[in-house]
């Protein structure tokens, strides 16, 4: 039995080699071992095939991700314009399947591995937002969820080519029969429900990063921009999607599935609901845990003390003054040092021992605020709310954040204003009646009773002014 590589046979050298797990590490073995170097040059192109397998996933990625990189060739050979080229390619394309045992060019694997890094990226959100929110930086996805998520991706990114502009078939994607021709001959049944998901959670992925909500505006433009730019619009908020013709509608593409789940016995031909089988399976199991204070049930993206710190982006330091209570929010006065206080007005005026607080401390401290604040009238109002009980561990859904910051928020800031407000203007301000259901306060004609009164607290009577 060989003890040294210099002993092995070629045979097992060159296996020794397709267990590698990316190009750069495969180059630095081959140059820094003769023998690896001579099972390489012997077989060099299987060894390619396994190496990028292992870069991108199992087999159905590799065939997923180098069918994408080779119609993109085929589509850059037809024009848009001239007449029969459109059906010359679809031709063509029906000998392009997802080919899993033929090695890659240089240009073709260069191209799968700058992929391969998106999806990775992406899979990590995935795995954030649908299997496990205490998701760092290491997607925590199965090997068979990670390969169907990826595999998703890949043929997400050939819709992205067949809808760009200047693509031959992109009339194609106008008519239900044509389209679905285009974008899901060859797929399993499950193959194309499982685009679906990601192209829904692509959506839910871009919409998260929106201070203002359209649900279902972006899927379109998902599946136009395709899997790399919707990374970056994640990223970079300035970052625009690919913009969609009105002539391309949303509903029309939802609908998609019916005419495939037919074709495969899954619905009847009389369909015309778009109805989920029971045969298929979202990629990933979510979670059992339901909301701790309105028992969504898993399917509903949930955070904890663990998570906090990638809410959705209408949980912005900046608009955390629009969750305090009643009229307080239109409080000039009280607005203002409010904004001043998270140092969004002017950060040069904050004082030098101000806090430098985020809206994860913020969620951190109003969990705490039994705890913390001993005032009689503040431990009564927190002993009877509806989050009475809560900790930073117990997961929450979107909602129900939302609906602690509007209950807790105004209990923190009665005391955390008073850090950067002059003591004697603290001592001075008498308290109004009607707390933050006055109506006098966010009027322009009483600016004077906003800022002599404190409407931070409950008001004493249930008449307000």
């Amino acid at each position: 039995m060989p003890t040294r590589l210099q002993d092995c046979t070629l045979d097992v050298l060159d296996g020794i080699l397709t267990f590698v797990g990316d190009l750069d590490t495969l180059k630095a073995a081959v140059l820094t071992c003769k023998s690896f170097k001579k099972a390489y040059y012997a077989h060099k192109t299987t060894i390619w095939r396994y190496v990028l397998q292992n870069e991108l996933g199992g087999n159905e990625v590799i065939g997923a991700s180098l069918r994408g990189v080779r119609v993109d060739g085929l589509l850059d050979e037809y024009d848009a314009t001239l007449p029969g080229h459109a059906e010359e390619f679809m031709g063509r394309l029906a000998l392009y399947d997802e080919d899993r045992t033929s090695s890659p060019t240089p240009e073709e694997y260069r191209i799968c591995a700058e992929r391969a890094a998106v999806c990775r990226g992406l899979e990590v959100l995935f795995s954030r937002f649908r299997k496990d929110s205490t998701t760092q930086d290491v997607s925590r996805l199965s090997p068979e969820e990670s390969d169907r998520f990826q595999a998703a991706l890949h043929r997400l990114w050939l819709w992205s080519s067949f809808t760009s502009p200047k693509s031959v078939v992109l009339p194609h994607c106008l008519t239900t029969a044509t389209r679905v021709h285009l974008l899901y001959d060859g797929y399993s049944a499950q193959q194309a429900y499982d685009v679906n998901i990601v192209l829904d959670w692509l959506d839910e992925l871009v919409v998260g990063r929106l201070v203002v909500r359209v649900d279902g505006a972006y899927r379109l433009q998902c599946a136009f921009s395709g899997p790399e730019l919707v990374l970056k619009a994640y990223l970079d908020s300035e970052q625009s999607l690919a913009a969609v013709e009105s002539r391309f509608r949303y509903q029309d593409w939802k609908q998609d599935l019916i005419p495939v789940f037919i074709r495969h016995n899954l619905l009847s031909p009389h369909e015309t609901e778009l109805r989920i089988p029971t045969e298929m399976s979202c990629i990933t199991a979510a979670p059992d845990v339901a909301c701790w204070r309105c028992g969504e049930k898993p399917g509903t993206r949930l955070w904890t003390d663990a998570s906090w710190e990638h809410l959705p982006a209408k949980f912005t330091v900046a608009k955390l003054v629009e969750r305090l209570p009643g009229k307080l929010k239109y409080n000039d006065h009280e607005r203002a040092l409010f904004l001043k206080f998270f140092g969004e007005e002017d950060p040069r005026a904050l004082p030098a021992k101000a806090p430098k607080v985020t809206v994860a401390h913020v969620l951190g401290l109003l969990c705490d605020l039994p705890k913390t604040d001993n005032t009689r009238e503040h431990a009564a109002y927190l002993a009877r709310c509806e989050y009475s009980g809560l900790t930073s561990k117990d997961p929450l859904c979107e909602w129900c954040i939302d609906g602690l910051l509007e209950t807790r928020m105004w209990v923190w800031w009665a005391t955390a204003k008073k850090l950067t407000t002059p003591k004697k203007l603290v001592k001075s301000l008498m308290r109004c009646r009607n707390g933050f259901e006055c109506r006098q306060q966010c009027t322009a004609s009483s600016a004077q009773h906003a800022a002599r009164f404190d409407h931070v607290c409950l008001p004493l009577r249930t008449d307000t002014l």
